[in-house]
Protein backbone atom coordinates (compact mmCIF):
# COMPACT_ATOMS: atom_id res chain seq x y z
CA UNK A 1 0.00 0.00 0.00
CA UNK A 2 2.99 2.35 0.78
CA UNK A 3 4.51 1.70 -2.80
CA UNK A 4 1.15 2.15 -4.04
CA UNK A 5 0.09 5.86 -2.46
CA UNK A 6 3.78 6.65 -3.78
CA UNK A 7 2.76 5.90 -6.91
CA UNK A 8 0.05 7.49 -6.95
CA UNK A 9 1.55 10.60 -5.43
CA UNK A 10 3.85 10.45 -8.50
CA UNK A 11 1.07 11.66 -10.77
CA UNK A 12 -0.03 14.31 -9.25
CA UNK A 13 1.28 17.90 -9.94
CA UNK A 14 2.83 19.45 -6.67
CA UNK A 15 3.32 23.22 -8.38
CA UNK A 16 0.81 22.99 -11.05
CA UNK A 17 3.29 25.42 -13.22
CA UNK A 18 2.84 25.17 -17.13
CA UNK A 19 6.19 23.02 -16.94
CA UNK A 20 5.16 20.39 -14.22
CA UNK A 21 1.72 19.77 -16.30
CA UNK A 22 3.87 18.94 -18.80
CA UNK A 23 6.58 16.90 -17.43
CA UNK A 24 4.24 15.03 -15.36
CA UNK A 25 2.28 13.67 -18.90
CA UNK A 26 5.49 13.29 -21.19
CA UNK A 27 6.72 10.45 -18.30
CA UNK A 28 3.53 9.47 -17.40
CA UNK A 29 0.90 10.21 -19.47
CA UNK A 30 -1.60 11.00 -16.92
CA UNK A 31 -1.55 13.62 -14.63
CA UNK A 32 -4.55 14.37 -11.18
CA UNK A 33 -5.39 17.18 -10.03
CA UNK A 34 -6.92 17.53 -6.84
CA UNK A 35 -9.21 20.33 -5.35
CA UNK A 36 -10.21 22.03 -8.66
CA UNK A 37 -14.04 22.95 -7.72
CA UNK A 38 -14.77 24.91 -4.78
CA UNK A 39 -17.35 23.15 -2.57
CA UNK A 40 -20.19 24.98 -3.70
CA UNK A 41 -19.08 24.04 -7.65
CA UNK A 42 -18.64 20.49 -6.57
CA UNK A 43 -22.27 20.24 -4.43
CA UNK A 44 -23.86 21.83 -8.12
CA UNK A 45 -22.19 18.70 -9.90
CA UNK A 46 -22.91 16.08 -8.00
CA UNK A 47 -26.52 17.75 -7.39
CA UNK A 48 -26.65 17.95 -11.74
CA UNK A 49 -25.38 14.18 -11.73
CA UNK A 50 -28.26 13.08 -9.72
CA UNK A 51 -30.62 14.82 -10.94
CA UNK A 52 -30.00 13.61 -14.72
CA UNK A 53 -29.83 10.01 -13.53
CA UNK A 54 -33.39 10.54 -11.76
CA UNK A 55 -35.17 12.73 -14.45
CA UNK A 56 -33.62 11.35 -17.50
CA UNK A 57 -33.38 7.45 -16.70
CA UNK A 58 -34.78 6.85 -20.11
CA UNK A 59 -31.40 8.54 -21.60
CA UNK A 60 -28.99 5.98 -19.71
CA UNK A 61 -27.94 3.12 -21.30
CA UNK A 62 -25.85 0.17 -19.90
CA UNK A 63 -22.42 -0.64 -20.80
CA UNK A 64 -22.06 -4.21 -21.33
CA UNK A 65 -20.11 -6.71 -18.48
CA UNK A 66 -18.48 -3.75 -16.93
CA UNK A 67 -21.88 -2.40 -13.90
CA UNK A 68 -21.83 0.80 -15.80
CA UNK A 69 -24.39 3.17 -16.91
CA UNK A 70 -23.36 6.46 -18.78
CA UNK A 71 -25.55 9.15 -20.69
CA UNK A 72 -23.83 10.23 -24.01
CA UNK A 73 -26.48 12.76 -24.28
CA UNK A 74 -25.79 15.24 -20.64
CA UNK A 75 -26.05 18.39 -22.97
CA UNK A 76 -29.37 17.81 -24.09
CA UNK A 77 -30.53 16.81 -20.36
CA UNK A 78 -28.16 19.00 -18.77
CA UNK A 79 -27.24 21.36 -20.72
CA UNK A 80 -25.79 23.65 -17.43
CA UNK A 81 -22.50 21.15 -17.40
CA UNK A 82 -21.50 23.20 -20.16
CA UNK A 83 -19.76 25.92 -17.59
CA UNK A 84 -17.72 22.82 -15.84
CA UNK A 85 -16.69 21.43 -19.85
CA UNK A 86 -15.28 25.14 -20.03
CA UNK A 87 -14.19 25.81 -16.93
CA UNK A 88 -11.13 27.72 -16.48
CA UNK A 89 -9.48 25.82 -14.29
CA UNK A 90 -9.61 22.61 -16.74
CA UNK A 91 -9.57 24.64 -19.91
CA UNK A 92 -6.25 26.25 -18.67
CA UNK A 93 -4.72 22.65 -18.44
CA UNK A 94 -6.43 21.10 -21.45
CA UNK A 95 -4.78 24.34 -23.35
CA UNK A 96 -1.41 23.92 -21.81
CA UNK A 97 -0.89 20.28 -22.94
CA UNK A 98 -2.51 19.38 -25.99
CA UNK A 99 -3.07 23.01 -28.24
CA UNK A 100 -4.31 26.66 -27.61
CA UNK A 101 -7.08 25.98 -30.02
CA UNK A 102 -8.99 22.97 -28.30
CA UNK A 103 -12.42 22.03 -28.62
CA UNK A 104 -14.73 19.69 -27.14
CA UNK A 105 -15.01 15.66 -28.42
CA UNK A 106 -17.21 14.00 -26.45
CA UNK A 107 -19.31 13.73 -22.90
CA UNK A 108 -21.04 11.44 -20.94
CA UNK A 109 -21.61 11.01 -17.12
CA UNK A 110 -20.75 7.41 -15.98
CA UNK A 111 -22.57 5.81 -13.05
CA UNK A 112 -20.47 2.70 -11.99
CA UNK A 113 -22.55 0.95 -9.10
CA UNK A 114 -21.49 -1.72 -6.87
CA UNK A 115 -22.46 -5.32 -7.01
CA UNK A 116 -19.71 -7.15 -8.53
CA UNK A 117 -18.28 -10.60 -6.65
CA UNK A 118 -15.30 -10.65 -8.63
CA UNK A 119 -12.10 -7.75 -9.81
CA UNK A 120 -13.26 -6.69 -13.33
CA UNK A 121 -11.48 -5.17 -15.64
CA UNK A 122 -11.52 -4.33 -19.52
CA UNK A 123 -7.99 -2.77 -20.58
CA UNK A 124 -8.47 -0.61 -23.67
CA UNK A 125 -6.95 2.57 -25.86
CA UNK A 126 -9.49 4.63 -26.87
CA UNK A 127 -7.27 6.52 -29.74
CA UNK A 128 -4.36 6.28 -31.70
CA UNK A 129 -1.49 7.99 -30.11
CA UNK A 130 -0.36 11.66 -31.56
CA UNK A 131 2.83 11.10 -33.53
CA UNK A 132 3.18 14.46 -34.30
CA UNK A 133 2.78 16.25 -30.66
CA UNK A 134 5.29 16.81 -28.21
CA UNK A 135 3.17 14.51 -25.97
CA UNK A 136 1.68 11.79 -28.26
CA UNK A 137 -2.10 13.50 -27.76
CA UNK A 138 -4.09 13.17 -30.33
CA UNK A 139 -7.40 13.52 -27.59
CA UNK A 140 -6.77 14.48 -23.95
CA UNK A 141 -9.74 12.67 -21.87
CA UNK A 142 -10.37 14.77 -18.35
CA UNK A 143 -12.23 12.12 -15.52
CA UNK A 144 -13.71 14.20 -12.62
CA UNK A 145 -14.77 11.89 -9.25
CA UNK A 146 -17.97 13.52 -7.69
CA UNK A 147 -17.22 10.55 -5.09
CA UNK A 148 -14.33 9.52 -3.13
CA UNK A 149 -12.72 6.64 -4.59
CA UNK A 150 -9.89 4.40 -2.46
CA UNK A 151 -8.88 0.86 -2.55
CA UNK A 152 -12.68 -0.23 -1.21
CA UNK A 153 -14.32 1.69 -3.97
CA UNK A 154 -14.25 1.30 -7.94
CA UNK A 155 -11.98 3.22 -9.41
CA UNK A 156 -9.82 4.00 -12.99
CA UNK A 157 -6.77 2.34 -13.87
CA UNK A 158 -4.22 3.29 -16.19
CA UNK A 159 -0.69 1.78 -17.32
CA UNK A 160 1.48 4.70 -17.28
CA UNK A 161 3.87 5.04 -20.34
CA UNK A 162 6.31 7.95 -20.98
CA UNK A 163 6.42 9.61 -24.54
CA UNK A 164 9.86 7.67 -24.96
CA UNK A 165 7.94 4.40 -24.74
CA UNK A 166 8.03 2.33 -27.57
CA UNK A 167 5.02 2.19 -29.37
CA UNK A 168 3.23 -1.20 -30.22
CA UNK A 169 3.38 -2.21 -33.71
CA UNK A 170 -0.79 -2.32 -33.86
CA UNK A 171 -3.04 -0.17 -32.13
CA UNK A 172 -6.30 -1.77 -31.54
CA UNK A 173 -9.04 0.99 -30.81
CA UNK A 174 -11.63 -0.18 -28.30
CA UNK A 175 -10.73 -3.49 -28.45
CA UNK A 176 -9.76 -5.07 -25.40
CA UNK A 177 -6.70 -6.25 -24.48
CA UNK A 178 -4.75 -8.64 -22.06
CA UNK A 179 -3.91 -6.51 -18.89
CA UNK A 180 -0.55 -4.74 -19.19
CA UNK A 181 2.69 -5.85 -17.01
CA UNK A 182 2.10 -2.81 -14.59
CA UNK A 183 -0.53 -0.48 -13.66
CA UNK A 184 -2.16 1.96 -11.06
CA UNK A 185 -5.42 2.42 -9.13
CA UNK A 186 -6.43 6.16 -9.43
CA UNK A 187 -7.84 7.14 -5.81
CA UNK A 188 -8.93 10.71 -4.81
CA UNK A 189 -11.44 12.25 -2.94
CA UNK A 190 -14.40 14.00 -4.97
CA UNK A 191 -13.62 16.76 -6.73
CA UNK A 192 -10.13 15.33 -8.45
CA UNK A 193 -9.92 15.69 -11.78
CA UNK A 194 -7.42 12.95 -13.91
CA UNK A 195 -5.77 14.32 -17.46
CA UNK A 196 -4.92 11.01 -19.74
CA UNK A 197 -4.03 10.33 -22.76
CA UNK A 198 -7.16 7.79 -23.75
CA UNK A 199 -3.96 6.53 -26.33
CA UNK A 200 -2.65 4.99 -23.31
CA UNK A 201 -3.89 1.46 -21.90
CA UNK A 202 -6.84 2.43 -19.21
CA UNK A 203 -9.94 0.57 -17.57
CA UNK A 204 -12.64 1.03 -15.11
CA UNK A 205 -11.52 -1.42 -12.20
CA UNK A 206 -14.67 -2.82 -10.29
CA UNK A 207 -13.65 -4.49 -6.84
CA UNK A 208 -16.16 -6.38 -4.53
CA UNK A 209 -17.54 -3.59 -3.02
CA UNK A 210 -20.93 -1.40 -1.54
CA UNK A 211 -19.46 1.91 -2.81
CA UNK A 212 -20.64 3.12 -5.92
CA UNK A 213 -18.55 5.71 -8.18
CA UNK A 214 -19.95 8.69 -9.86
CA UNK A 215 -17.63 10.17 -12.45
CA UNK A 216 -17.38 12.78 -15.72
CA UNK A 217 -16.03 12.05 -18.53
CA UNK A 218 -14.87 14.56 -20.96
CA UNK A 219 -12.84 14.26 -24.26
CA UNK A 220 -10.86 17.23 -25.65
CA UNK A 221 -9.28 17.79 -28.76
CA UNK A 222 -7.47 20.35 -31.03
CA UNK A 223 -9.62 23.01 -32.97
CA UNK A 224 -8.19 21.88 -36.54
CA UNK A 225 -9.66 18.63 -36.26
CA UNK A 226 -12.47 17.87 -38.50
CA UNK A 227 -14.75 15.59 -35.86
CA UNK A 228 -14.85 14.50 -32.50
CA UNK A 229 -13.50 11.22 -31.40
CA UNK A 230 -16.88 9.00 -31.10
CA UNK A 231 -20.42 9.41 -32.28
CA UNK A 232 -21.65 9.19 -29.11
CA UNK A 233 -23.10 12.66 -27.60
CA UNK A 234 -25.10 14.85 -29.15
CA UNK A 235 -24.24 18.54 -29.07
CA UNK A 236 -27.52 20.61 -28.66
CA UNK A 237 -27.40 23.77 -31.68
CA UNK A 238 -27.95 25.90 -28.70
CA UNK A 239 -23.70 25.50 -28.13
CA UNK A 240 -22.72 25.16 -31.69
CA UNK A 241 -24.58 27.00 -34.07
CA UNK A 242 -27.34 29.71 -31.74
CA UNK A 243 -24.72 30.20 -28.81
CA UNK A 244 -24.53 34.47 -28.67
CA UNK A 245 -20.69 33.93 -27.86
CA UNK A 246 -18.63 33.00 -31.16
CA UNK A 247 -15.50 31.60 -28.37
CA UNK A 248 -18.35 28.46 -27.49
CA UNK A 249 -19.47 28.10 -30.92
CA UNK A 250 -16.20 26.79 -32.31
CA UNK A 251 -15.54 25.20 -28.88
CA UNK A 252 -18.54 23.03 -30.01
CA UNK A 253 -17.70 23.23 -33.60
CA UNK A 254 -16.75 19.71 -34.46
CA UNK A 255 -19.78 18.13 -34.38
CA UNK A 256 -20.14 14.51 -35.03
CA UNK A 257 -22.30 12.29 -37.19
CA UNK A 258 -24.77 11.50 -34.40
CA UNK A 259 -25.29 15.19 -33.69
CA UNK A 260 -25.52 16.18 -37.66
CA UNK A 261 -28.01 13.34 -38.15
CA UNK A 262 -30.42 14.44 -35.12
CA UNK A 263 -29.94 18.09 -35.92
CA UNK A 264 -31.08 17.55 -39.91
CA UNK A 265 -33.74 15.62 -38.08
CA UNK A 266 -35.19 18.80 -36.59
CA UNK A 267 -33.99 21.12 -39.25
CA UNK A 268 -30.93 22.31 -37.20
CA UNK A 269 -28.27 22.36 -39.14
CA UNK A 270 -27.10 25.59 -41.26
CA UNK A 271 -27.70 24.54 -44.73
Amino acid sequence: MKNFEYVNSLLRSKKNSEQDLIECIKHNSCLIIDDVFSDEELKDLLELFDRDYENYYYCWRPVPAQFQTVNFDVLVTSPELDLYVRHPSILKIVKTLLSPSICVSDIFLCYLKSGSFFCQQNWHRDCEHGTNHPLRLKYLQAIIYLSDVNNKTPCFSISPESVTAPLPDKEDIGIPVPPPQSFINVHGHAGTVIFFNPAVLHTATVYPSNEDRKTIHIYYGMGDMPYSLWNDSIIPPRFWRDHPDLEVRVFYKNINQRTRLFSDAFHATKS
